[in-house]
């Protein structure tokens, strides 16, 4: 099998020449109604992937095996770290999945919903963080009202009162 990662800045574009190959290891953990994590390991001699590997890049990791390519997650780094192992040192750099985004924009203050779907609010709420989002389209009408939570918190609020459950899926 074979890894890399892209890696991008905070807003989104590639960072470096083309895509970090050294990678020796990733672990990507998914969490039901919250954001999970990514974590990726490099050898320590790499200098590129000191370089591209810092706090608050963003991280796309892929997997290649038999031809077939697949994305096994992406996230933001919030921690890098230098280890010592049987293989030798390793940079080790991991943080939350991409769904920690949503909990850093806020949906203010009386932000309210009338008469309303379910899925109408939980897109008008990812929107304010610029996502959308996919899901089974529930017919009831509910009002709902959030003041100043994070725009995850008050999907998982919304979640909750349906019975349902969210989680990071595919993006494009």
């Amino acid at each position: 099998m074979r890894l890399w990662a892209d890696v991008l800045d905070a807003n989104g574009r590639k960072v470096g020449e083309g895509p970090l190959t050294s990678l020796t290891s990733a672990q990507v953990t998914r969490a039901l109604d919250g954001a999970g994590s990514v974590r990726v390991e490099a050898p320590l001699a790499d200098e590129r992937a000191k370089r591209l590997l810092t706090n608050e890049r963003r991280i796309r990791v892929y997997a290649e095996e038999g031809g077939v390519t697949r994305e096994l997650g992406r996230g933001v780094i919030r921690e890098v770290r230098v280890q010592a192992g049987a293989g030798g040192w390793t940079l080790s750099a991991d943080g939350p999945d991409s769904l920690d985004e949503l909990k850093r924009v806020s949906v203010l203050l009386a932000r309210e919903y009338l008469n309303r779907t379910p899925d109408a609010i939980a897109q008008a709420l990812a929107g304010l963080a610029g996502w959308t989002l996919t899901g089974d389209a529930l017919s009831n009408i509910l009002s709902a009202r959030y003041d100043g939570v994070s725009v995850l918190k008050a999907l998982q609020l919304l979640a909750e009162q349906q019975g349902l459950h969210l989680r990071l899926g595919e993006r494009p």
